[in-house]
C-alpha cells in the first residue's frame, strides 16, 4: 500500500504543469551610454539585461563615426514593422520620460531631450515618403530610435 502511494505521489508530482513564465515582451534599446563612449568601459551594445525569450530587438543597429571621430556620434536601431509604435515609445518612456517632448501627445515624431547626458532621442515610423527619398532602403512602417548626441565634437572618456 505504501509503494502505491509514493507511486501515485511521484505521478502526480511529474504530471504538475511547470511554471511558466509571462509570455510579455520587452522591447530591448541601444544603450545610451554608446553616444560620445571612446572606451570598452562604455560600449556595451545592450543596455545591463540577461537576455530573455520574448525580448524585442531591433533588426539592425548604426552606429556614426562621423569625420574620424573616434566615438558614436549618432546610434539609429530600425524595428520590424510588426512591432507595435506603442510598445516602442513605452520602452523609452520607462527610462526617459521626464525628458519627452511636450508635443509627443500629437506629434507623428516623438523626441526626447535628455539634458544630464547630452543626446536627445527620436521615434518614428518609416513612410511612403521616407522610403522613396532613401532609394527604398527602408521598408514602410519600419520603426527608428535615434540617438543624437547634443555636442557632436566632443567624445567622453566613458
Amino acid at each position: 500500500m505504501k509503494a502505491i502511494l509514493v507511486t501515485a505521489i511521484a505521478l502526480a508530482c511529474l504530471a504538475t504543469p511547470l511554471q511558466i513564465k509571462s509570455e510579455t515582451k520587452h522591447v530591448i534599446l541601444p544603450n545610451p551610454k554608446l553616444i560620445r563612449c571612446t572606451s570598452l568601459a562604455c560600449s556595451q551594445l545592450w543596455q545591463d539585461k540577461a537576455p530573455e525569450a520574448n525580448d524585442i530587438y531591433p533588426k539592425s543597429v548604426s552606429v556614426e563615426l562621423p569625420d574620424n571621430t573616434p566615438c558614436a556620434l549618432a546610434v539609429t536601431a530600425q524595428y520590424d514593422k510588426s512591432v507595435s509604435f506603442d510598445d516602442l515609445k513605452a520602452a523609452i518612456d520607462m527610462r526617459f520620460a521626464k525628458w519627452a517632448g511636450v508635443t509627443n501627445d500629437i506629434s507623428p515624431v516623438k523626441s526626447w531631450r535628455v539634458e544630464s547626458d547630452r543626446f536627445t532621442i527620436r521615434l518614428r515610423t518609416i513612410t511612403e515618403q521616407d522610403a522613396k527619398l532613401s532609394d527604398d532602403k527602408f521598408e514602410v512602417g519600419t520603426k527608428t530610435v535615434v540617438y543624437t548626441s547634443f555636442q557632436p565634437t566632443k567624445c567622453d572618456s566613458e
